[in-house]
């Protein structure tokens, strides 16, 4: 069973990505765990994420990404557990240049299936009326419909001060498919490496721009997404 799900529905952050050998890993999440409080989600350990992404047939998002547009869209659902009787948000990501600015929404399993076999027609409800007829108008457009899953182990931590957030994700597993909780999927061409993530908002606290330049880590442009149509 996942664990009660955040509160916050809405996002408007940096988010910086570096790719880390395994080993290197192990030695910036012991530094990150001093630095840093473990996340809400991870009061047990690595918790599992699965995401779900939404594209159009000629795949106007992941082209997006491959072609380096500055504002780009992703369209997802996600969960932290196994199966629908957890909680399953609709999110909404736009990116510009570095930018994020997320929306998300807790739904039932009724939506859920409405927008992998239908239309989202619960967005028609939600109090965020904006980006829902944005999404709304986005899904005609586009002809959108489940694409790819994924499906990964987090480690996250956590700045309570600054909000900052380091997060760590491996065993990435990747398929083209049409549902969230699909089986068999495989590994991604970079199954012997971690994904670093800093979320922030405004500064990345000294302490860990630290640890960044004691390990020459560099940022990249990589997506978990665009990883399924490798």
């Amino acid at each position: 069973m996942a664990l009660k799900p955040p509160v916050k529905l809405n996002f408007s952050r940096f988010e910086y990505k570096y790719l880390l050998p395994v080993f290197v890993a192990e030695s910036v999440i012991a530094r990150m765990a001093i630095l840093m409080k473990p996340d809400f989600f991870n009061s047990s350990g690595p918790y599992i994420v699965r995401s779900l992404y939404f594209d159009s047939p000629d795949l106007q998002f992941y082209r997006e990404k491959i072609e380096g547009d500055f504002v780009r869209k992703k369209i997802r659902l996600r969960s932290y557990g196994e199966d629908l009787k957890d909680p399953i948000y609709f999110e909404v990501k736009n990116k510009f240049a570095d930018r994020i600015c997320k929306d998300r929404f807790l739904i039932n399993s009724d939506d859920y299936h409405n927008a992998v076999f239908s239309k989202p027609r619960f967005l028609l409800s939600q109090e965020n009326k904006s980006v829902c007829r944005d999404v709304w108008y986005l899904w005609h457009y586009y002809n959108l419909s489940p694409r790819a899953v994924v499906k990964y182990e987090r480690l996250s931590f956590i700045d309570e001060l600054s909000e900052c957030k380091v997060s760590f994700d491996k065993n990435i597993r990747v398929k083209q498919a049409s549902g969230l909780f699909e089986k068999n999927l495989m590994f991604s061409k970079i199954k012997d490496s971690v994904i670093m993530e800093i979320k922030f908002n405004c500064l990345i606290p000294r302490d860990i721009i630290d640890v960044i330049r004691e390990y020459s880590l560099e940022r990249i442009s990589i997506s978990k997404y665009a990883l399924s149509f490798k």
